[in-house]
């Protein structure tokens, strides 16, 4: 093996939430309390165009960027939360308010790594004007000793790898 050190893929386990934006005490909200992540998914839609007077031939275009849903789980929390009240806020709106209040916020998610006791991002995604638009506590059964579970769900603009 070379001097150069051999690098590893990172592993996927160890990772942590950021709310960006004002919260009541003026300092964005750090969140390590999620077991899963998903929907860190971009696709570029293609559109196709068909040659006029050459029928064998179809071009197929670059078009914009599709961006699925970034879904958080993690299990219920009872107390207060700024991603919780946050939701609340945005999901218990009445039919017929003014919606403008909506609160859209940005949400970070990074990758970590710990080297020499020391914790620190590999990569950072960043989730801009996000909305919560869907949250989901799992079923309860008295069969099972599963733990509740809530699954947040968000509609956001876009997301950039910021490192």
């Amino acid at each position: 093996m070379s001097k150069a050190k051999r690098k590893l893929p990172p592993v996927s386990f160890y990772f942590a939430v950021k709310l960006l934006g004002v919260t009541k005490r003026n300092k964005s909200q750090f969140d390590a309390e999620f077991q899963e992540i998903s929907g860190i998914t971009a696709e570029l839609e293609f559109e196709e165009i068909k040659e006029g007077g050459e029928n064998r031939f179809s071009h197929r275009v670059p078009g914009r960027v599709k961006y699925d849903n970034l879904v958080l789980k993690r299990g219920l929390v009872i107390w207060p939360s700024e991603f919780g009240n946050w939701c609340k806020d945005t999901l218990t709106t009445t039919p017929g308010e003014d919606q403008r209040w909506i609160e859209r916020r940005d949400i970070n998610v990074y990758l970590m790594n710990r080297h020499q006791n020391k914790s620190e991002p590999i990569r950072t995604w960043s989730f801009v004007n996000a909305i919560p638009s869907k949250w989901e506590i799992s079923n309860f059964n008295s069969q099972e000793s599963n733990l509740a579970m809530e699954t947040i769900t968000f509609s956001y603009q876009y997301f950039s790898i910021v490192k």
